[in-house]
């Protein structure tokens, strides 16, 4: 890796851990989700820094260009942060559905208790 590209990596990454830092200082992020993208872009910003991270990741993983172990790491902890989203958005769906059902019957209990006062 040329030094021109990476000191962009370095500079991109840094960056992107800045707006990460601004948002969660603007309270827009729930405090799990900040922790995820903030040990994300450290991940990021380590080996912008240190490419011989990824050689070692390589031949570690048993693939023949870091590249390649790159693409199949980044994919996997996608994968891993959409199944968690998926997981997020079970539990929302759940308590939406409980919030709607309650406010139901309280609708309920107000039209028989308007039944039996009027």
């Amino acid at each position: 890796m040329t030094a021109r590209i990476q000191i962009l990596l370095v500079a991109g990454t840094l960056m992107f851990f800045i707006a990460l830092l601004s948002v969660i200082r603007k309270d827009k992020i729930s405090s799990d989700m900040a922790c995820l993208w903030i040990v994300f872009s450290l991940i990021l910003v380590i080996m912008a820094i240190n490419p011989n991270l990824a050689t070692t990741l390589a031949n570690a993983l048993g693939f023949f260009s870091a590249i390649n172990a790159l693409y199949f790491v980044l994919i996997f902890l996608l994968l891993c942060f959409v199944f968690y989203l998926f997981m997020k958005i079970s539990e929302l769906e759940k308590k939406i559905n409980n919030l709607i059902q309650r406010y139901a019957l309280d609708e309920e209990k107000k039209k028989k208790e308007e039944k039996t006062n009027g």
